[in-house]
């Protein structure tokens, strides 16, 4: 019973049959969310990496990779507690820390979630019914046909791949990206130099101006 306990907290969080259930339904409305998205569906039912992707469709892959960190630091707190047979030093510690990485997940999960109204172009009220009642959400997000992203994964594949060489971005005609800054990034899954690219409404014209324009100019944008 102990290792199904344990197995259970790191796969879905929590032992309990109702909490487990919800998550499920999660995982079905996130599978077409990624589908939608252009990600692989069968990373919905993968733990922790799960939250990464999501953060990768709504644009906020930094907040991804602390929520990722966050996730697993708290499931292993839950580990602990099970074996724990006393309040004692450790459990306190334990605690702590468990509440601390469930407050830094929720800050970065409501930034990922604004990403996310973001790219289906919802209203940020649907913030909140993500944070508390994302089994219901998911769902109607994923299977709706009317919940549609502006734009999906490869779209930024395609124009930074284009951008370093030089080619023709198709995805910049679409005003998809300007706002850049320049920098070297390396995450836990891949590793790539590209300029950051945040989502904004724009043209072309705005965006060879923007890097025509010096140093100092390009801060105006």
């Amino acid at each position: 019973m102990l290792i199904v306990n344990v197995l259970l907290t790191l796969l879905f969080g929590t032992t309990s049959f109702y909490l487990i259930g919800t998550n499920v339904l999660t995982w079905v409305g996130v599978w077409k969310i990624f589908k939608k998205c252009g990600a692989k569906p069968w990373h919905a039912v993968i733990p922790y990496y799960r939250e990464y992707v999501m953060a990768e469709c709504a644009g906020r892959e930094a907040e991804g990779r602390i929520v990722f960190v966050s996730t697993i630091i708290s499931s292993l707190c839950s580990v602990i507690n099970i074996f724990l047979s006393s309040k004692n030093i450790v459990w306190v510690f334990v605690d702590i820390t468990q509440i601390v990485t469930g407050l830094v997940v929720l800050i970065y999960e409501i930034r990922i979630y604004a990403g996310l109204t973001d790219v289906f172009g919802r209203s940020k009220l649907w913030i909140l019914p993500w944070i508390f009642l994302d089994w219901i959400v998911a769902p109607i997000w994923g299977f709706r046909d009317k919940y549609q992203p502006k734009w999906k994964l490869e779209d930024f594949a395609g124009a930074e791949a284009e951008f370093f060489s030089g080619a023709h971005a198709a995805a910049l005609d679409k005003g998809l990206a300007v706002n850049i800054d320049e920098r070297s990034v390396r995450d836990f899954f891949k590793s790539s130099i590209f300029s950051g690219i945040s989502t904004c409404t724009s043209n072309r014209a705005a965006w060879f101006s923007f890097w025509a324009a010096p140093a100092p100019e390009r801060r105006r944008f």
